[in-house]
């Protein structure tokens, strides 16, 4: 089964620091990728927004055909759902309790 990796208009960031925005990506069966980048440009984030361990702040990562996410893909797609929401909205910080 071949399957198709599409990412439209990530972005992600840490605290106050956007890392990428508005970032399309396609990568098709047989495809081969490098991603090379500075310490700290987001590559690692990257990679854990396409894996689904962890939510972008926008954009939509989608594999098609979705028989292709692995048992273990989903179940940490899930966990990443949970724990977004259950974050508290940026907004709430300690010292504003």
């Amino acid at each position: 089964m071949s399957a198709t990796l599409t990412a439209r208009g990530l972005a992600a960031g840490h605290g106050a620091r956007t890392l990428f925005a508005g970032l399309d990506l396609v990568v098709g069966a047989g495809d081969v990728v490098g991603l090379v980048g500075a310490n700290g440009a987001g590559k690692s984030t990257l990679l854990r927004l396409l894996s689904g361990e962890v939510l972008p702040e926008s954009g939509t990562v989608t594999l098609a055909p979705a028989a292709a996410i692995s048992a273990r893909a989903r179940g940490t797609t899930r966990r990443a759902q949970r724990k977004m929401r259950n974050r508290r909205p940026s907004s709430m910080t300690s010292s504003s309790r």
